[in-house]
C-alpha cells in the first residue's frame, strides 16, 4: 500500500498544535531564543567592522541556536515525557551539535545538486544562446536549480526530527521514505517557509529601530519553531504509516 502524505492537513495541524501547546511552547524555545537574541544582538553592533574569528564565533552561536531551537522544538512534538529545558542540559547540547552535524551534510549535498543543475543548464544554454542572451536567463536558471536543491531539501530532511530523538538514520534513508510524496514534502518544507519568509521580510526596513528589529527576530524565531512542528508532524505520519504496516 502506497503512502500518501496529506501536506495541507499538516501545515494546518503545525498552527492548531502551536496554538494549543502555547504555554509549553513559550517555555521550551525560551532558551534557544536567548542564544538567538544574542546573536542578532551582536550582528547589528557589529556588522560593520567584523573580521574573521569574530564572523566564525557568530557562525557558531547561530548554528547552535538554531539547532537547538530544532532539536526542542521536535522532541516536544514526538517525545511523550518531554520535559522542557530551562537551563543548559549537557545531553541537549550534544543532541544540538549532532543535529548541527546533520544540517552540514545536507546543505553540502543541497549545494552540490543546486551547482550541478545550474552549471547544465548554463551549458546547455550556452550553445543556442549568445552570450547577452544567457546573461538575461541567468536569473531564471538560478531559480530553477534553487527550485530542485528545495525539492532535494525537502526529501532529504526527514532525518532532521529523526535524529533529534536519537535515532540513527541517514541522507539515504530519508530519500527513500519519501519517495512518491517529493511533491508534498516539498511544500511543508519549501513553500511552507518561504510563505513566513515574504511575510516577514515584508515587515523589514532600512533604519529600523533595536526593538522593531527585537520584535521581528522573535517573531522570526516563533515562526521557525511553527515550521519544525510541521516537520516533526510529517515524520510522525510516515512512522506511523511504516509501523503499521509491519
Amino acid at each position: 500500500m502506497e503512502f500518501k502524505l496529506q501536506a495541507w492537513a499538516i501545515i494546518l495541524n503545525s498552527l492548531k498544535t502551536a496554538w494549543r501547546i502555547k504555554k509549553i511552547f513559550f517555555n521550551v524555545i525560551s532558551l534557544p531564543a536567548l542564544i538567538l537574541l544574542v546573536y542578532y544582538a551582536l550582528v547589528f553592533n557589529y556588522a560593520k567592522n567584523i573580521g574573521i574569528p569574530l564572523m566564525l564565533v557568530l557562525m557558531g552561536i547561530l548554528g547552535i541556536g538554531l539547532s537547538w531551537l530544532a532539536v526542542v522544538c521536535h522532541r516536544l512534538i514526538l517525545v511523550s515525557d518531554f520535559t522542557a529545558y530551562n537551563s543548559f542540559d549537557f545531553r541537549m547540547g550534544v543532541r544540538a551539535a549532532k543535529f548541527l552535524v546533520m544540517i552540514f551534510q545536507v546543505c553540502i549535498v543541497v549545494w552540490l545538486v543546486e551547482g550541478v543543475v545550474f552549471m547544465s543548464m548554463l551549458f546547455m544554454f550556452n550553445k543556442y544562446l549568445p552570450s547577452n542572451g544567457l546573461e538575461d536567463i541567468n536569473y531564471w536558471i538560478k531559480s530553477f536549480s534553487q527550485v530542485i536543491g528545495g525539492y532535494a531539501l525537502a526529501r532529504l530532511s526527514l532525518v532532521f526530527p529523526a535524529t533529534a530523538i536519537d535515532k540513527k538514520v541517514s541522507l539515504k534513508w530519508s530519500w527513500i521514505v519519501t519517495r512518491g510524496n517529493g511533491l508534498n514534502m516539498f511544500a511543508i518544507v519549501g513553500l511552507f517557509p518561504a510563505f513566513f519568509d515574504f511575510i516577514i521580510t515584508s515587515l523589514w526596513r532600512e533604519n529600523a529601530t533595536d526593538v522593531e528589529n527585537m520584535l521581528l527576530s522573535i517573531i522570526s524565531f516563533f515562526v521557525i519553531a511553527i515550521e519544525v512542528f510541521a516537520l516533526s508532524l510529517t515524520y510522525r505520519e510516515f512512522e506511523r504509516f511504516y509501523s503499521d504496516s509491519q
